[in-house]
């Protein structure tokens, strides 16, 4: 490995090429390239023992260029295997929240939304226009800070449906997914 006082543009570009020779996805190779930049302008700031910086001045990154090019859907058969997964546990453990779980991962799927995107989601993100169901997923929960507006599969308007019953039932809830990320316990 190379000190820092010796990275430079042209080492950068061949760090790069290397990871990618490596088999690494492009969105990967970012990520990593990102870091590397996240290091290099600390080193801009952090200082010697003579009180000098690390490094004068950051060198230019190279631009990575990820393109999306695998969509993973799931096989109608890897579908029902989530599916079923979940109404084992739903039977084994009647007392926790499958039937929510299930919901959750019906909207997912459906939608293709992010996890966090979904958890705030309730009765006011829905809309109804010309007879189809929409969801409209607020600002700044998206990845880029903008609102986005979905159609609603028959299957995620049913489920909606049934949890929209149990929010009007619940004082003070209007999420239809009422957990936090990473709250496994409120999930199941």
């Amino acid at each position: 490995p190379a000190a820092v006082t010796e990275v430079n543009s042209t080492r950068l570009e061949r760090l790069g090429e290397e990871l990618k020779a490596k088999g690494y996805a492009p969105g990967t190779v970012k990520r990593k390239m990102d870091m590397v930049s996240k290091a290099l302008r600390m080193a801009t700031i952090w200082t010697d023992d003579r009180g000098r910086p690390l490094l004068a001045s950051k060198p230019t990154m190279p631009s990575i260029r990820v393109a999306n090019l695998k969509d993973r859907i799931l096989e109608r058969h890897e579908e029902l295997a989530v599916f079923n997964g979940i109404e084992k546990r739903r039977t084994e453990e009647p007392g926790r929240q499958w039937w929510r779980f299930e919901k959750l991962i019906r909207f997912l799927l459906d939608t293709g939304a992010r996890l966090g995107e979904a958890l705030g989601v309730g009765p006011d993100s829905i809309t109804n226009h010309s007879g189809r169901q929409y969801v409209t997923f607020a600002r700044y929960r998206t990845k880029n800070d903008k609102p986005r507006t979905l159609p609603l599969t028959a299957a995620v308007t049913s489920a909606l449906e049934e949890l929209g019953r149990q929010i009007a039932q619940r004082k003070g809830e209007w999420r239809y997914f009422p957990l936090s990320e990473g709250d496994q316990k409120s999930v199941v």
